[in-house]
């Protein structure tokens, strides 16, 4: 069954797939003759989910659960099914998935082909750390079995590869253990970045969850003040009350985002959260705080938002981010998220996962156009000068030379691409424009 269906670049709403572009639905054979992309819920900011090329294969009608071990915690679903939706099954058995990003609403096979990574990289590492196998299809190739003992080199492709090795219908997934759907959360202000840095690293051996909040327009860069969270799962009887989402039913006029407004902003979130309280949360209100709020995004207006998330190594950490801090302040581009996380020293399973050792720090900025473009660039040359790299699923401006100079891997990985599958990403990075047969 085919269907008409257009979707907005979730970063860049001017961005939108071509009309009537053919999608897949359940069980029809693979398109032919046509370049092709698998995309789940279109959540990523920029064009890694975008295909102009070709046709994009919608994998979120397959969400079916196909087995849940409860014992062992291990569940096995189609690629289309939400983590929201996952959670809601197996968070009343005390199981929870081990990696979730800022938000529940992605499918699992873009968990997969992001190698997404969350709040707990140092303990759990990233997504594809703790899938145990999937099933993957190509053109014109029966379903391929994947795990780290068959067809292991696609299995490693795979995680982290963008949706250009194939179509992943479904996976298996190890779960963890947690005590109950609560959080005790603490709240720590801080006024500098040493102070920030060292409650990162610090409070990773007796707290599995931790991320900094970062006001970058109250200050200078040697100055920073933002409040530090650290949480991890706690026993508690207590029922999970029903949530009330907020839905911004349009997209706000561009001049709502202004320093000045953020400042304003910034200032409420940094003094509402002044107090070190320790505090209990279900863990909705902690893990996806922005899933509150429906279409979040439109709050940037319809020229979007653009995103610098990277990650540099700890050694010159210190350094490096009060360089980025100071052209971000310098650059008066306002950002009212603006989070700072640690990685791990596990190296990930995928050929082009992001996550590596060291800082990861991750901003939104209004769309200003070559304005923003060209602080993003001045970002992105710090933090690969570095021996940085920059993530590819928030990425809208990474020249060719600039992804290849992140990750060493790419001509590994390219030896995987299946030959019908691309993006508009994936098109702009390594400088290839190509065209499309239409399917008939």
């Amino acid at each position: 069954m085919w269907q008409s269906k257009q979707h907005n670049a979730w970063g860049d709403p001017s961005k939108t797939d071509q009309e009537s572009q053919p999608l897949w639905w359940q069980h029809d054979p693979l398109p032919q003759n046509s370049l092709m992309l698998p995309r789940g819920n279109a959540r990523s900011y920029g064009d890694s989910c975008q295909n102009h090329s070709g046709v994009v294969i919608d994998t979120t009608y397959l969400n079916r659960f196909l087995d849940y071990d409860k014992d062992r915690g291990i569940i096995h679903c189609e690629s289309g099914t939400l983590l929201k939706d996952i959670l809601a099954l197996v968070v009343k058995d005390n199981w929870f998935l081990p990696v979730v990003p800022g938000t529940q609403l992605i499918t699992v096979g873009g968990a997969i082909a992001n190698d997404i990574h969350g709040k707990n990289h140092p303990a759990k590492g990233s997504f594809g750390d703790h899938v145990l196998a999937f099933q993957l299809r190509q053109e014109g190739s029966d379903v391929i079995h994947c795990s780290s003992t068959e067809n292991p080199d696609l299995f490693s492709a795979t995680i982290g590869g963008l949706g250009l090795t194939g179509l992943i219908t479904s996976a298996t997934i190890q779960l963890k253990s947690i005590p109950s759907p609560w959080m005790a959360v603490e709240t720590i202000p801080f006024n500098s970045l040493e102070t920030v840095l060292e409650l990162l690293q610090s409070s990773q051996q007796s707290h599995e969850y931790n991320v900094a909040w970062i006001d970058c327009l109250n200050q200078s860069a040697t100055k920073l003040r933002g409040i530090f969270h650290r949480s991890n799962f706690v026993h508690s009887e207590t029922k999970i009350p029903d949530r009330k989402n907020i839905n911004i039913p349009c997209y706000f006029p561009r001049w709502v985002m202004n320093k000045f407004t953020i400042k304003n902003f910034n200032r409420i979130i940094y003094y509402k959260n002044k107090k070190n309280k320790p505090s209990q949360l279900p863990y909705h209100k902690f893990l996806f705080p922005l899933d509150n709020i429906n279409h979040w995004n439109r709050i940037y207006g319809k020229p979007g938002l653009l995103q610098y998330q990277g990650v540099i190594p700890y050694d010159n950490g210190k350094t490096l981010l009060k360089e980025l801090f100071h052209q971000i302040i310098q650059s008066q581009q306002a950002s009212f998220l603006c989070v700072l996380k640690c990685f791990g020293e596990q190296k990930p399973k995928g050929l082009l996962s992001f996550p590596m050792s060291g800082f990861t720090l991750a901003l939104d900025f209004p769309n200003r156009g070559k304005k923003t473009i060209d602080l993003l660039h001045c970002l992105y040359k710090i933090t690969l000068e570095a021996d940085g790299r920059i993530y590819p699923a928030k990425d809208s401006c990474l020249t060719p030379e600039m992804f290849q100079q992140g990750f060493s891997h790419i001509e590994q990985f390219s030896s995987h691409i299946h030959g019908n599958f691309t993006s508009d990403f994936w098109q702009r990075i390594t400088g290839n424009s190509v065209s499309c047969k239409k399917t008939s």
